[in-house]
């Protein structure tokens, strides 16, 4: 009798706990749904470790932004944009496509890319200036790998995204994505409709050309004698001339130590760095932990940081990454917008990313002076190690447009080069007064040839 009265005391009580168990993983469960792709956003995650998964930094969003969006019109006419991306209607559009696709896609084949065909129709195609590794890229729409993207992709630097060309009985609903890889093979994928009740959900019309505009035409549909996926700009375009402006205040003629000792307390939590004398042509300020910042009279901004790093955890490239844009968005003195132009990982496990401007709707290009004084390769270069950055190193200086300047821009002349190759048009950082366009070869920069236009 005991024994019986025994058990019915336990059962409520096992009843009991086996309900709590359910409901801390129905929680889980609903946080995992929710909320797998923000960081620290699951409470039993966060206090439970044995529950935890790797976190997805919230900065590989950006990651997954292309340097640029090629949008093909029709009949061979594209249009190129640099600036404001993030909220482009194109880039809207293609992210929905490309979530679906990593959620819902079709594989559909593997084969030697055609831009012929794939250009003929109009697209989106979104352009990386870095291999894109496929497992990244799914980190970055906040989803996991081993999906159908990382099974088959691999490294790629454009995709193509074409939208039905009509809607209807029997018309095209399916979105036919296109990764092309870094060997040159198209990957195809296509993207169905969430559900037949919405067969026209990814029905989108890319409309013609503006009648205004500076325009490109696709290296394959024109014969021209450069890699297939490459856009040659022709005929006519117009530029504003671009002009630079330093933003610390106490750097234009004397230096004053105060003005800029105050700007730099971004690299030092916050608070006032000592100053010490002038070495040459260098400021030097530090703090008196380990944070060095060397400021030189060629307006070259050095920070280093000398802290311990604890590298017994495991080094990912997301990790490091997501690092090096939460530091460059504390810095207020970068107003410019910026994108990941190359990366380079070390011996040490340790990852340096390189990142250009755009501005006017065009990338600022590296060469010729400011390289052989300050070792740069790009305007902004910073190192993380094991997610702490340890150097940073860029131009210090803002650029902006100067609307006064206007110039016509003969485009042709560089059809006609010997050694075309991979080619893109840009800003060439100088010392001169107003930065003027050019066309970046692989191996070396030739300069369009403009006429001023004296603004009315």
């Amino acid at each position: 009798m005991s024994r019986v009265r025994n058990i019915n005391e336990i059962f409520p009580a096992a009843k009991g706990i086996l309900i709590i168990l359910l409901a801390l993983l129905t929680i889980y469960q609903t946080g995992v749904l929710w909320f797998g792709n923000i960081a620290n956003r699951n409470f039993l995650q966060n206090h439970f470790p044995f529950l935890q998964q790797p976190t997805i930094p919230e900065e590989l969003g950006l990651l997954v932004t292309p340097y640029r969006i090629v949008t093909g019109h029709g009949d061979n006419n594209f249009s190129i944009q640099y600036n404001g991306l993030r909220d482009a209607e194109s880039k809207r559009y293609g992210d929905t496509v490309l979530l679906h696709l990593l959620q819902n896609g079709t594989f559909i084949s593997t084969r030697q890319a055609d831009f012929t065909e794939m250009l003929r129709e109009p697209a989106y195609i979104f352009e990386y200036a870095f291999p894109m590794e496929a497992e990244w890229f799914t980190l970055g729409f906040g989803l996991r790998e081993g999906n159908l993207v990382t099974r088959s992709a691999g490294t790629f630097r454009q995709i193509i995204i074409r939208p039905p060309s009509f809607s209807g009985a029997g018309g095209e609903t399916e979105v036919s994505v296109f990764f092309i890889s870094e060997n040159g093979y198209a990957i195809e994928f296509a993207v169905p409709p969430p559900s037949q009740d919405e067969p026209d959900f990814f029905v989108h019309h890319i409309p013609s050309a503006p009648a205004e505009g500076n325009r490109f035409v696709s290296a394959a549909l024109s014969g021209i004698n450069a890699p297939p996926g490459q856009f040659v700009s022709r005929g006519t375009f117009m530029f504003y001339g671009i002009r630079r402006s330093l933003p610390y205040a106490g750097v234009y003629n004397d230096f004053m130590i105060a003005p800029l000792q105050n700007q730099l307390r971004t690299f030092f939590n916050n608070q006032l760095p000592s100053f010490e004398e002038p070495d040459a042509d260098v400021w030097v300020f530090r703090d008196m932990q380990h944070t060095v910042v060397r400021y030189h009279t060629t307006h070259l901004l050095e920070y280093r940081n000398f802290h311990a790093i604890n590298r017994s955890a495991p080094v990912r490239f997301v990790d490091n990454y997501a690092a090096a844009i939460q530091f460059l968005e504390r810095d207020d003195m970068i107003i410019n917008e910026f994108f990941l132009a190359d990366f380079h990982e070390d011996e040490r496990n340790r990852h340096t990313f390189y990142f250009n401007y755009v501005v006017a709707n065009m990338p600022l290009i590296m060469c010729g002076e400011f390289p052989e004084s300050s070792g740069l390769r790009h305007p902004l270069e910073i190192t993380v190690d094991h997610g702490t950055v340890v150097s940073f190193r860029k131009l210090a200086y803002n650029f902006h447009v100067d609307e006064n300047e206007i110039f016509r821009g003969e485009m042709d002349a560089i059809v006609q080069h010997a050694r075309l190759g991979n080619v893109s048009l840009g800003y060439r950082i100088s010392k001169s007064e107003i930065f003027m366009p050019y066309w970046c070869l692989e191996s070396e920069q030739v300069r369009v040839p403009t006429t001023r236009i004296a603004y009315p």
